[in-house]
């Protein structure tokens, strides 16, 4: 199983730097068939997700929900947070949520809040004003953004997150009016993490789901 670990981790480190990943993918997934081991299963599948999102972003959400489900049950917190965030990001930017994923979502909400995991909370929030903003929340997109501006400001987005919420931000200010805007900046600057984050799945799941 180490060898799979390491494989692993070269994955991501290639993933994340954007160099070609084609061939470690290959070697992790030769790999996987000798490992019965849940969690370092769901591991590896979470990993190859990753390398896969920007490439085959299809193919990744599939190679993601297999993860999570592995994860699941085996009761393994930290890879069902890790995967369904990856997964978040891919859903987030295509807009296409189903039921089942918001309950995912609002799970792993629960989860991350619970734990208090708040640099990968931050990350699934970043990515969830791109969900509310493809469903036309622009209000609550809005007040996502303003309360991570706040809590999050010493962890700083960049690449294709940065630019992802550059154009959440425009999408509201062309949505909304001049005191739509207002209020809705001062709402999510009056939260905690912890509020904006339920705040966030509320406009998302509850009954006031509907678009703006």
């Amino acid at each position: 199983m180490d060898p799979l670990l390491a494989a692993d981790g070269v994955l991501l480190a290639l993933a994340w730097s954007g160099a070609p990943v084609a061939g470690q993918v290959r070697r992790v997934l030769d790999a996987l068939p000798a490992v019965t081991n849940p969690t370092a299963r769901s591991l590896s599948l979470y990993c190859v997700g990753e390398a896969w999102a920007s490439s085959d972003p299809a193919a990744a959400v599939d190679v993601l929900t297999e993860a999570v489900g592995i994860a699941e049950r085996a009761g393994c917190t930290l890879v069902v947070s890790v995967a369904t965030t990856a997964l978040m990001a891919l859903v987030s930017r295509s807009g296409a949520s189903t039921d089942s994923d918001l309950a995912r979502l609002s799970s792993t909400v629960r989860a991350l809040v619970s734990a208090g995991n708040h640099n990968l909370l931050v990350t699934l929030l970043r990515n969830l004003s791109s969900l509310l903003s493809s469903r036309r929340q622009h209000a609550a997109a809005l007040e996502l953004l303003a309360a991570l501006e706040v809590a999050a400001g010493q962890r700083p987005s960049w690449g294709a997150e940065a630019e992802a919420m550059r154009s959440v931000e425009a999408a509201a200010l062309t949505g909304l009016d001049v005191g739509q805007a207002r209020a809705a900046r001062l709402l999510g600057q009056a939260r905690s993490l912890t509020d904006a984050a339920r705040e966030a799945v509320r406009a998302l799941t509850g009954p006031d789901a509907a678009t703006d």
